[in-house]
């Protein structure tokens, strides 16, 4: 089970890499977004949020694992 959730997380992982890898290079620098500070906000709010999901995710695998 926690390989799995692991394995879930990792190819979640390359696929956000590989999309961001997409993104219009500026003068060598990868740019998501440029435009309204706000929409920009809430862009680095809705990635924050899903770093802390996938982070959760393994964090309670793990202490299911390891307390049976």
């Amino acid at each position: 089970m926690c390989i799995g959730a692991a394995s879930l997380v990792l190819v979640l992982n390359i696929t956000l890499l590989g999309v961001s890898m997409k993104w219009i290079q500026q003068e060598g620098i990868g740019t998501a977004f440029s435009g309204d500070c706000k929409i920009t906000g809430r862009w680095n709010t809705a990635g924050y949020a899903i770093i802390n999901l996938l982070s959760n995710i393994l964090f309670q695998h793990r202490i299911s694992v390891c307390s049976a």
